[in-house]
């Protein structure tokens, strides 16, 4: 079984002004059907956190890592019963920034393939002060949005197939209630929520954005997105709405580590990021990611690459604004996930099935470099 993931959410795939100036005031973005978020304490500009190492990620960062790693896991550890140790990812937060030029944007965050939270980027959206459940089911309500679930798909079932469809109006009204599995993915607003377009503009950050893929992610609280990086390894604006969520983020330097489905674009279904098991699951105590929590209006820089695992803390929704990669070795790669590796996947599903799934999960077990 593959795992369930398309270009994202993000989770994986395939106009307006610029927007990048203005004052957040997060009070005034309230609505009935949300929760009160606290304005963000003023920060000048950008606010950097010890990372401990260099940014860039090579053989002696990574030994590096893995020290940080076995400290952290000596201090969090716990016996579950059955001798397995549970521990934590070793990780630091992301830069935030409240204001960012496109200069500093490029030469900080975007060329050294740095992610960066960008408090105010959506200031002067009307987004920011609309969008909400209840703004959505008002303007799209009847709309029938294909869901997912977190599961991965088995047999001979596509791994990108949704698993049930039904009124935008009605799956709001099951988020609400507690639906927690199914996740609205990959939904493009300009093909089928076209009132939207008008609420969002495309940022000056010196990118170059694929303009025919806003594209909506939704979930409900607990709902977690698994561990993948997307097939067209754009680089991402993550820009979310609603109540909080949480990101962990690695970078691709560090896949070795990331036990990845042979032919799929996801980390192991079995591998819980939240609470890892590093004696089933050595290699990830040699990982050291990034993490970043979201609130309403805040942006998220993806670079390129980046694995990315996401928790939904409450009911809420995220926008990705895609520029696809510049580098050739990025391109190349975008070249075979779609020309080889997602038509092989397909193919084997439709004349093994199950055990082309299961073959692949037993190789995803031994892939990872301890």
């Amino acid at each position: 079984m593959n795992q369930a993931v398309q270009p994202d959410e993000t989770e994986n795939s395939p106009g307006a002004k610029d927007g990048t100036k203005g004052s957040a005031n997060r009070e005034a973005t309230e609505k009935p059907d949300q929760k009160p978020y606290e304005k963000p304490e003023k920060k000048e500009k950008c606010e950097p956190r010890e990372n401990g190492l260099e940014d860039k990620t090579d053989t002696n960062a990574v030994t590096a890592n893995t020290k940080i790693a076995n400290t952290k896991i000596a201090n969090t550890k716990k016996d579950n019963g059955l001798g397995s140790t549970i521990g934590r990812i070793a990780s630091t937060p992301v830069d935030i920034c409240d204001e960012i030029t496109a200069a500093d944007f490029r030469r900080d965050y975007f060329s050294p393939n740095k992610p960066v939270i960008l408090r105010k980027l959506t200031s002067e959206w009307p987004a920011r002060a609309k969008w909400s459940t209840g703004y959505l089911a008002e303007v799209a309500g009847d709309r029938i949005v294909p869901l997912y679930s977190s599961k991965p798909a088995k047999g001979h079932k596509h791994q990108h197939a949704a698993d049930a469809r039904m009124p935008l109006r009605d799956y709001l009204e099951q988020l609400e209630a507690g639906e927690q599995d199914l996740r609205m993915f990959f939904y493009n607003i300009l093909e089928n929520a076209p009132e939207l377009v008008d609420d969002f503009s495309y940022p000056d950050l010196g990118l170059k954005f694929f303009k025919r893929l806003p594209v909506l992610f939704m979930g409900g609280r607990g709902a977690k997105v698994q561990m993948h990086f997307d097939i067209d390894y754009a680089n991402l604006l993550l820009c979310h709405f609603g109540g909080r969520k949480r990101v962990l983020l690695v970078p691709p330097e560090q896949s070795q580590f990331m036990y990845r489905v042979p032919y799929s674009f996801s980390a192991l279904y079995d591998v819980d990021f939240d609470n890892p098991d590093f004696s089933r699951f050595p290699a990830l105590a040699r990982l050291n990611a990034k993490t970043a929590e979201l609130m309403h209006g805040d942006v998220l820089f993806i670079p390129s690459g980046y694995w990315h695992y996401i928790v939904y803390e409450d009911v809420g929704f995220s926008m990705t604004l895609r520029s696809m990669p510049t580098r050739p070795k990025q391109q190349m790669a975008l070249a075979r996930n779609i020309l080889i590796t997602r038509t092989v996947d397909g193919l084997m599903r439709r004349l093994i099935g199950q055990r082309w799934n299961e073959r692949n999960e037993r190789r995803a077990l031994t892939s990872a470099v301890v």
